[in-house]
């Protein structure tokens, strides 16, 4: 058994003065039967941005964990073990193994909040020891590694089944330092968002979803130190995500969901997969788009040739040359790849992601109150979107994507 699957997504918005998608038809999954995720993962009372203390390790547990700190220090990846992705990792064998389910992005994010995890870009792999010990295993994270994603913290999990040992290495990045925030508040609550980015990170941002959909964004704060926030005047699921602008741009740095006068949700439905193209993904993404603009009573977006070939030049860059985000080392931020491209629309949007499905894809950018916020934009009219195969992810599917916003009010 060989899987590997990374997820992250990144947005960012401009307003300025002034072809199809053409990835290679790889299978995709999106549909199918629908399965509960999550009821066996322990919920946290509150997040945090330090790591979590680790899980009690079994003989088989420690060997993966030793072996994977010892690899990745000489791949100059230094990572801290963290108890929640522990925890996502135990989850991921017992899914995929255990329960022989589908490993869907938006049951990752799921569980991965459920035990406490605020940062992005989480990368599975899941693999069986053999002759040559964890040498999959290993490969498949640090071959994740190089797709640009700023990781710091691993968790690890095996399981014996008969002869067989299966384990799981989960890594993702916290780049902020975030004061304790409750999983649940009571009904009326101020939901306060305090703390420091990073280094090599400034000028924060935070997004809010409200339960209805809607979003609030706190001013951009100059340097690294942020603070914000939201009265919450309506019971529901919030959403909560701090940005910062890095030498990619701007990036997405945490995103969690809080829950306010109700229950936390224990378990999510999630939808089986089947086959897909990269152009069939791309045309499922802009329905999805334009459903949820339904939704709230907007025009649908329409898909512009200009854009299309915006977005698809970008995530063949992100692809080709392994970086992720919206400033390209070749060919600059969103507002220098209009201008290349002759795009002078009155104002401009962008989101980026990476997944294994264009589901995950959607889910992740609606799940994101700064991406979901550009697909609900009402000033916008058109769109590009593309997505590609990222050329590392090997036997298994992970696709990059682009979607390009723009205002033409007169077309």
């Amino acid at each position: 058994m060989r899987l590997a699957h990374s997820f992250a997504i990144a947005a960012c918005c401009v307003a300025c003065g002034a072809g199809p998608s053409l990835g290679p038809s790889s299978p995709e999954s999106t549909g199918g039967a629908t399965v509960a995720i999550g009821s066996g993962v322990e919920p946290v009372t509150n997040y945090r941005s330090t790591a979590a203390a680790l899980r009690t390790l079994g003989e088989d547990d420690k060997k993966l964990r030793g072996l994977a700190l010892e690899y990745f220090a000489t791949h100059q990846m230094i990572l801290e073990g963290d108890g929640a992705l522990d925890t996502v990792a135990s989850w991921v064998i017992d899914h995929v193994v255990s329960e022989e389910g589908d490993l869907r992005m938006e049951a990752v994010d799921f569980v991965s909040h459920k035990a406490g995890w605020i940062g992005i870009s989480l990368s599975a792999s899941l693999a069986t020891s053999k002759g040559d010990g964890w040498a999959d295993l290993l490969s498949n994270t640090k071959d994740s590694w190089s797709a640009g994603f700023s990781w710091n913290r691993v968790g690890i999990a095996t399981l014996r089944r008969g002869t067989q040992l299966f384990g799981a290495i989960v890594v993702g990045g916290v780049r902020l330092e975030l004061e304790p925030m409750p999983r649940r508040y009571e009904s009326g609550s101020t939901l306060a968002v305090e703390g420091k980015l990073g280094e090599g990170l400034r000028d924060a941002e935070i997004v809010f979803s409200r339960p209805d959909g809607n979003t609030t964004r706190i001013p951009t704060q100059k340097g690294r130190k942020f603070h914000g926030s939201l009265v919450a005047d309506a019971d529901g699921e919030y959403r909560v995500e701090v940005l910062g602008t890095g030498k990619e741009g701007l990036k997405v740095l945490a995103n969690f969901p809080v829950y306010v006068g109700v229950a936390p949700k224990l378990e999510i439905a999630v939808t089986a997969t089947t086959s897909e193209t990269a152009d069939e993904a791309a045309v499922t993404l802009l329905r999805l788009a334009n459903e949820e603009r339904a939704k709230h009573g907007l025009p649908a977006l329409r898909s512009d040739p200009k854009l299309t070939l915006m977005a698809h030049a970008h995530s063949m860059d992100m692809a080709k040359n392994r970086f992720f985000g919206h400033r390209s080392p070749q060919h600059g931020d969103l507002e220098q790849r209009a201008q290349a491209a002759g795009v002078r629309p009155l104002i401009y949007g962008e989101n980026v992601a990476h997944a294994p499905t264009s589901a995950g894809v959607h889910a992740a950018l609606m799940g994101s109150p700064g991406h979901r916020a550009n697909i609900l934009k009402k000033e916008y009219t058109h769109v590009g979107v593309s997505i590609v195969r990222d050329p590392q992810s090997g036997d298994e599917i992970s696709w990059v994507a682009t979607q390009v916003f723009a205002s033409y009010p007169d077309r």
